[in-house]
C-alpha cells in the first residue's frame, strides 16, 4: 500500500470515528436528558399529589396527618443531606446549610419527635449534632 493510500485510509478512519463517536455521544446525551426530565416530572407529580392531599386535610381542620407527613419528609430530607455532607470538614461546611440545620434543631427542640424506628431517630440526632 502506498503512503498516500495509507494517509487517505487513516483520514477516512479518523473522520468515521469522529462522526460515529459524535453520534453516540449525542444519542446517549439525549437519552440522559430525557431520563433526567422524566425523573423531575415524577418528583413534581408526587410533590403536587402530596401537597393537594395535605392541603385537603388542613382545609378540613385535620392538622395531625399533615404535620406527621411533613415530619417524616423532614426526617428524610435530613438523612439525605447527611449522606452528602457528613464527611465535610468543619472548615468547609456550607454556612447556609448550617443555618438551616440550626433552625431545624431549634424546631425539634421545641417539638421533639420519636419515631418507631430508632435508627432514623439516631441518624437525625447525628445530623443535628453535626451542625453544631
Amino acid at each position: 500500500m502506498s503512503k498516500t493510500k495509507a494517509i487517505i485510509l487513516a483520514c477516512i478512519s479518523l473522520t468515521l470515528g469522529i462522526v460515529i463517536g459524535g453520534g453516540l455521544v449525542t444519542y446517549w446525551t439525549v437519552r440522559y436528558i430525557k431520563f433526567t426530565a422524566s425523573g423531575m416530572k415524577a418528583v413534581s407529580y408526587t410533590g403536587a399529589a402530596q401537597n393537594v392531599m395535605l392541603l385537603d386535610h388542613l382545609r378540613r381542620g385535620d392538622a395531625q396527618f399533615p404535620v406527621e407527613s411533613l415530619e417524616v419528609q423532614l426526617d428524610g430530607d435530613l438523612i439525605g443531606l447527611w449522606a452528602f455532607y457528613k464527611d465535610t470538614p468543619a472548615d468547609k461546611r456550607d454556612a447556609h446549610l448550617l443555618k438551616l440545620l440550626a433552625k431545624i434543631r431549634d424546631y425539634r427542640a421545641k417539638y421533639p419527635r420519636k419515631t418507631e424506628h430508632p435508627e432514623i431517630d439516631q441518624t437525625v440526632a447525628e445530623v443535628l449534632a453535626w451542625a453544631r
